[in-house]
């Protein structure tokens, strides 16, 4: 039996695509003159809890497990173009001006070096 999934695809937009394609790849050779520094930046969260979105219980009876509440780890670490690998963690979320605040923490650690 076959079913047609739905998919939910983002539309980009190919010319916005493509500008940015084009300045990543200035971005790159600018990089390997040495003219700039580029960091590949990636996150992670970590959390001491397994999810408990579902769970096995008799019929009729409600989902009863009690969700215990932790800190949770966050790691971000920064890939610079010259090799280095900058790294750092946080016990809170890592989002919006938080964020930013993060990066620039470990570019401050980068210059610092």
């Amino acid at each position: 039996m076959e079913t047609d999934a739905l998919q939910f695809k983002k539309k980009r937009d190919p010319e916005r695509f493509e500008q940015a394609q084009r300045d990543i790849a200035e971005l790159i050779v600018q990089a390997k003159a040495g003219e700039i520094e580029l960091a590949y930046v990636d996150e992670a969260g970590f959390t001491p809890q397994p999810p408990n979105r579902s769970a096995w219980t008799k019929k009729g009876k409600p989902h009863a497990i009690t969700a215990k509440r932790g800190r949770r780890l966050n790691v971000i670490g920064a890939l610079l173009s010259s090799g280095q690998l900058v790294l750092a963690k946080w016990w809170q979320s890592i989002n919006g001006i938080n964020g930013l605040w993060c990066f620039a923490f470990l570019m401050a650690i980068a210059l610092s070096d």
